[in-house]
């Protein structure tokens, strides 16, 4: 895993505000709780929404259209996230995606 994925995920569990090269984590308070994105270039690609900013919540995950290999590094540093290619197809924990459709990971 790269340094700034490892460093992008701390960010992203702990539910802060981060930013490095193509990479950021914005944690934004809602009504209901915490919103925590992360964001690769101006796609965001992974979304959790919590009732504080470092506790557990659900957990959606998109390839956002732009299933690069940094797209599913950054994906793959998640917890319980698998994403791969094989054939031009796209498989995320086993199973065929769509690139362009979020998808919930179950605890």
């Amino acid at each position: 895993m790269h340094k700034i994925t490892r460093e992008a995920i701390d960010a992203f569990q702990a539910g802060r505000n981060w930013s490095k090269d193509n990479t950021r984590v914005i944690c934004e308070r809602m009504p209901e709780g915490y919103k925590v994105s992360l964001f690769l270039f101006w796609h965001e690609i992974a979304k959790s929404f919590r009732t504080a900013p470092n506790g557990f919540g659900s957990l959606f995950v998109t390839l956002a259209d732009c299933p690069t290999a940094t797209t599913r590094e950054r994906l793959n540093g998640l917890p319980g996230v698998l994403v791969g290619q094989k054939g031009g197809k796209h498989y995320l924990n086993g199973k065929e995606i769509s690139p362009r459709e979020w998808y919930e990971i179950k605890a």
